[in-house]
């Protein structure tokens, strides 16, 4: 189980804009409630531009995509954007299935969400 367990590295690839790179599973638990606090933090530092890289998730449910919903509306409101950063597997197939990648800006790598961020 602790190859399951939600791994989230920090980094700042452009001046404001925070990488949030994901490994694991994001699940119903204190792992993914990490997500919302992190995202909290990091706008009551000023950051309004989120890169969420899930390229490496391997399992994503239902509370999981809420989490990013969360962390959508809380961008939101504070005048922020976010991207998603997402391969061809399992977390792309839940976007597509509730149709959320018509909301969040998906994209296929960190060279294209930094493109989009800096329009």
């Amino acid at each position: 189980m602790a190859n399951d367990s939600l791994q989230i590295e920090q980094s700042e690839p452009a001046p404001g804009v925070l990488l949030l790179a994901m490994s694991g599973a994001i699940l119903l638990g204190p792992d993914s409630e990490r997500i919302e606090s992190m995202v909290r933090s990091a706008i009551e530092r000023g950051k309004r531009a989120i890169v969420f890289d899930l390229t490496a998730v391997k399992k994503i449910d239902s509370t999981g995509i809420g989490r990013f919903i969360s962390a959508f509306h809380m961008l939101a409101k504070a005048h922020g954007e976010m991207r998603m950063i997402t391969g061809p597997g399992l977390v792309r197939k839940s976007f597509q299935a509730t149709r959320l990648e018509t909301v969040f800006r998906v994209v296929p790598s960190l060279t294209e969400a930094l493109e989009s961020l800096a329009k």
